[in-house]
């Protein structure tokens, strides 16, 4: 197949992306299941990873770990996300678009710029043909391995929690250090596979824009998942489940003394205000704020994987 109008695959791995989403979309909206949601997300990358790994029949040790490591990881959340949702009646988060064609169709356009943007590293990674590893390869497979770690037993024990019907303020396991530990995996996830893209521009010694081009996957994961239908979701309004409960208590005392994203619960408690804010992403909209509820529109939400993962 001649792709020299693409040599870095930018353009066809949009394209498959983009097909991909498009065709379940329109069986999801046909049948009017969330089930496929979720679990297109992760084909999607595993189908952008495998797309350029095979197609341009290098297969270096790079391509050959960062691609292997993203395939797995995402082979795992589909697989979770999906049973998650079959075991669930529906999906709350499109009560109310899930029969608007166009309002419908706006989550999976989002969710292929999702997908796309955060597969950035690894399509630049796969594109050219780079020398053996180095030390920051290694760091980066181990950083991800640590993420991807995070997200699965933390997923994990949330689930098994609630599968045995606990309905407090789970505070076990990873939780115990952080209130998400699976966001934390999958932040450190992609900044480990932009590791591995630097690395691989530092041996090329590409231009200089490659490195603003991988660096919106990292990024871009942090922002959907700090300001976007990550912990916005999961916290904030959401913890008006627990004021019903009578749980908010338990709660402010776990947040108190337990961060938000990075593992820091040892000396979190005693940290000052503003250094909450400033290193550990301690925002103000992840508070429950009861006033401000009652006069807010509800607005149908966008979502990341593993959105509302604090739901108990």
């Amino acid at each position: 197949m001649d792709l020299s109008w693409d040599p870095y695959l930018l353009w066809t791995s949009f394209a498959v992306t983009s097909v991909l989403n498009i065709v379940f979309f329109l069986i999801a909206y046909t049948f009017q299941t969330d089930v496929l949601t979720d679990l297109t997300g992760s084909i999607s990358y595993i189908a952008i990873a495998l797309y350029t790994f095979f197609l341009q029949d290098t297969y270096t040790e790079r391509q050959w770990i960062a691609t292997f490591l993203l395939v797995g990881a995402r082979v795992y959340l589909g697989g979770f996300l999906f049973y998650r949702a079959s075991q669930r009646s529906g999906d709350s988060r499109f009560d109310n678009i899930r029969d608007k064609f166009c309002k419908f169709m706006i989550f999976w356009i989002f969710q292929i710029l999702w997908t796309y943007i955060t597969s950035l590293p690894l399509i630049y990674i796969n594109a050219e043909v780079s020398n053996s590893l180095q030390t920051g390869d290694f760091i980066a497979m181990t950083c991800f391995v640590i993420g991807m770690l995070f997200e699965i037993i933390g997923d994990l024990q949330k689930n098994s929690f609630k599968s045995n019907g606990g309905k407090g303020v789970f505070t076990g396991g990873l939780w115990v250090f952080t209130r998400h530990p699976n966001y934390f995996g999958e932040m450190l996830m992609f900044w480990s596979l932009f590791g591995f893209s630097v690395v691989q521009h530092m041996q090329l010694d590409d231009k200089f824009w490659w490195i603003i081009v991988n660096i919106l996957s990292p990024v871009f994961t942090m922002i959907i998942l700090l300001f976007g239908s990550g912990m916005p979701t999961a916290e904030g309004s959401a913890l008006k489940r627990f004021e019903k409960r009578g749980l908010l208590e338990d709660w402010n005392e776990y947040a108190r003394n337990t961060p938000p994203i990075i593992p820091l619960s040892c000396c979190y408690g005693s940290l000052p205000g503003a250094i909450k804010w400033l290193c550990c992403c301690e925002f103000g909209m992840y508070k429950w704020k009861p006033r401000n509820e009652e006069s807010k529109p509800e607005l149908p939400k966008q979502t990341a994987e593993h959105a509302g993962d604090a739901e108990n």
